[in-house]
């Protein structure tokens, strides 16, 4: 297995080489300036010819998807239009036009609460995406297939995937206590695989900080770099897994009319909380576990769906 060293995966901040990926690619870096970006991008904001831009820039994975995403998804959900992207020094690199807003969560709980239902309806028409042309589950390809045959194969692969979320390489790291919960959380998903899944496009990182908001209308869904291929009741719990408090999954389920989606959602919360204690023990960063051990302790000692799914608003 390649070690990955254990440090922040973000990149740090340097205006300088921002400014020059700005400039090269022929915008005006005016009023360049860092920007809230996610655990291994780095963002900045400029202004160009009177426009508003963003650059974003990781040392992990490129942006194709997100054009790709915009290009399946237009019509159905605000995604910024992507307008440059490379590699240079060995970073990854995009300019995308910024979405007029904030991102919802900076928004007060009772502004999220009452975004529910707008970011539901905004999740099932990524879902409802026509992907009858593609195969395979799980996280896209070059060649626009999943890297797994069935959903299943995804779920018994994702704590294996060679990233920081890489749940083996962590219990070689963790304290005894986090070894037996890392464990205890892989195991207890293990009897809940679906045995069949439909196969819905997934954002596969839905959570109130890849979504903007302006003026009560959500305006733009971003990150698309972990889009693929499974069933739609993976990207609720993601947004449930982190904010249980808006009932999300709840929410969801209703609007879409499923059924029998509790054990199925449990199933992927364990699963999505191994990976979480494993991306911070994996980049050295267990101060920042917050919540993380107590959900999955609440998770493993769940006798209902009630005690582990947050309560509707």
């Amino acid at each position: 297995m390649k070690p990955i060293p254990p440090h922040s995966p973000k990149e740090a901040i340097d205006l300088t080489f921002a400014q020059h990926l700005v400039e090269s690619s022929g915008f005006h870096a005016g009023g360049l300036e860092p920007l809230v970006g996610g655990e291994t991008t780095q963002a900045y904001g400029f202004e160009s010819s009177g426009e508003r831009f963003v650059l974003r820039v990781n040392a992990h994975r490129g942006y194709e998807r997100d054009r790709l995403a915009r290009e399946l998804v237009l019509g159905r959900v605000p995604v910024p239009e992507l307008l440059a992207y490379g590699k240079q020094d060995g970073k990854f690199w995009a300019i995308s036009r910024r979405a007029p807003g904030v991102i919802v969560s900076l928004l007060s709980s009772r502004e999220q609460a009452d975004l529910v239902p707008q970011l539901v309806e905004t999740l099932r028409a990524i879902h409802q995406v026509d992907v009858s042309t593609t195969s395979g589950f799980g996280p896209l390809q070059e060649d626009g297939t999943g890297c797994y045959p069935t959903w299943a194969r995804y779920l018994a692969g994702s704590a294996r995937m060679e990233n920081h979320l890489n749940v083996p390489r962590a219990m070689e790291r963790a304290s005894a206590e986090m070894r037996v919960v890392l464990s205890q959380l892989v195991t207890a998903a293990r009897p809940l695989f679906p045995a069949e899944s439909r196969r819905q496009l997934l954002h596969r990182d839905y959570n109130l900080a890849n979504v903007l908001v302006h003026t009560g209308i959500i305006t733009g869904v971003v990150d698309w770099q972990g889009m693929g291929y499974g069933d739609s009741m993976y990207d609720a719990a993601w947004t449930d897994f982190w904010v249980p408090e808006l009932g999300f999954a709840v929410a969801y389920a209703e609007a879409a009319g499923e059924t029998e989606w509790r054990p199925r959602v449990r199933c992927y919360q364990l699963l999505m909380n191994a990976r979480s204690l494993a991306f911070f023990i994996n980049t050295g960063q267990e101060h920042r576990m917050g919540a993380l051990p107590d959900k999955a302790r609440k998770l493993l000692g769940a006798k209902s769906p009630d005690d582990f799914l947050g309560a509707r608003n």
